[in-house]
């Protein structure tokens, strides 16, 4: 599994101790110690090289060329567009056919977004030039997250 800025590591800690390999990337140094922090608090990643936490910032190359999935949280839209279609394409050719893509972002719009947020994950997934199979697990008035499982 692969986890895209990370943040304060809440999603890792839930996910890490559940997953056989997890890269969780955040862009700072210190967001990469809340993470480890989070992890290690949670028990996740205890058997030895299961869970790595490292520094990215995207667009870049991802720590692995292969993963069952991939959680893309709080993140596409401080992305440009440009930024956004190239994560979303390097996102894509390394999910493995089959594999999940879970994004979970606002619906509403924050001063600091480069990006409006109202149809940004479709956006995000049309950019990866893949068939998807989209589903909405929550929707509220502020927030979408969906579950978008790659085409064979």
């Amino acid at each position: 599994m692969l986890e895209l800025a990370a943040g304060n590591g809440s999603n890792s800690a839930a996910i890490a101790p559940r997953a056989l390999r997890f890269d969780a990337t955040e862009a700072t140094e210190s967001g990469a110690a809340l993470v480890k922090k989070a992890v290690a608090l949670r028990g996740g990643g205890s058997r030895a090289g299961r869970t790595r936490v490292m520094r990215l910032a995207v667009p870049a190359r991802l720590p692995r060329q292969r993963y069952d999935g991939a959680i893309v949280a709080e993140l596409i839209y401080y992305l440009t567009p440009l930024a956004m279609g190239r994560t979303a394409r390097d996102v894509a050719r390394a999910i493995r056919p089959g594999g999940v893509l879970v994004l979970a972002h606002h619906r509403i719009d924050f001063p600091d977004f480069a990006q409006h947020a109202a149809t940004l994950q479709r956006r995000f997934l049309a950019a990866t030039r893949q068939r998807w199979r989209v589903r909405i697990v929550r929707r509220t008035g502020h927030w979408v997250v969906l579950s978008c499982r790659r085409g064979r």
